[in-house]
């Protein structure tokens, strides 16, 4: 992977422009839901759950009950039988979901990949994580939509940008025109990693075998920790930002939400805080 001069000026942490473009907030907390401003919200409706939304009700799914705080009107009962939740594998597979994909019966379909393609209206993708990142790409000018779980071996994969590929492959999105928020994920000032990590994503390479992130890359993004050895404070989302960046979705398009995990823990589930009793986040995108 080849970075030019203007790329690797490129500041990861730089949200202004994103908030600039804006006439209103880009995320608000609303029916306790994050729901994000930033994408078109006549065309599209997308939300992160917060802890304060029930986990469950009687013969309903946390899933449904995102989706029913998001959208609660007369077609909820016929447009919640097409929700597709992703899985959490920490991969890179990405599906297209069609009528033919959602006539498959759930149990009969693919495992749930981590991340959705669609341009079909009314269809809720959803994906669950506790201090992984979640995607959401908006592709107005086609109508189309992606969404994609990332954490840190999903970030490595470069889900972010296949994304933004899967778009354009399928849809004939221009990324440039697209636009894209990453939900509240693990804050960097916190979540720390070891040599492993950092190693990994080292030797991580494209299909053509060129090196995605080189060391002069990876410093923006992992800090040493100057008490422990071999540990380092990872900011996957900057890194998932600087992805789509480079994908091409110009930087005005991207907004990091403000808010992250384990420095909320009232708000949203941490992985590192929770551990076996924490619940996932959810989060939420549908094209209207």
């Amino acid at each position: 992977m080849r970075y030019n001069d203007k790329t690797m000026e490129i500041d990861p942490y730089d949200n202004t422009r994103e908030k600039d473009a804006m006439r209103v907030k880009p995320e608000t907390i609303e029916s306790n839901l994050l729901k994000f401003i930033f994408l078109d919200e006549e065309k599209v409706l997308a939300a992160f759950t917060t802890k304060d939304l029930p986990r469950e009700a009687e013969g309903e799914s946390r899933g449904s009950l995102v989706f029913r705080g998001m959208y609660d009107s007369p077609d909820f009962e016929r447009i919640s039988k097409r929700l597709v939740i992703g899985g959490s594998d920490h991969g890179d597979v990405i599906h297209v979901v069609d009528e033919n994909y959602l006539s498959i019966p759930t149990d009969l379909r693919p495992r749930p990949p981590d991340g959705f393609i669609t341009n079909l209206r009314e269809t809720p993708l959803a994906h669950r994580a506790a201090d992984c990142a979640i995607i959401a790409i908006h592709s107005d000018e086609t109508g189309s939509i992606g969404t994609a779980h990332s954490g840190w071996k999903g970030t490595r994969l470069d889900i972010g940008a296949k994304l933004v590929l899967a778009l354009s492959r399928s849809f004939g999105a221009r990324p440039e025109l697209m636009r894209a928020v990453i939900s509240p994920y693990a804050d960097p000032k916190l979540y720390e990693v070891g040599e492993d990590v950092y190693e990994a994503f080292l030797s991580a390479t494209d299909e053509y075998r060129n090196l995605l992130f080189p060391e002069s890359i990876l410093k923006k993004f992992f800090i040493k920790d100057s008490t422990r050895e071999g540990k380092y404070f990872f900011d996957h989302g900057a890194l998932i930002r600087f992805r789509l960046l480079y994908s091409g979705i110009t930087a005005e398009n991207i907004f990091v939400s403000e808010h992250k995990t384990i420095s909320e823990p009232d708000l949203f589930a941490s992985a590192r805080l929770d551990k076996e009793n924490r619940r996932d986040n959810i989060m939420l995108a549908m094209l209207r």
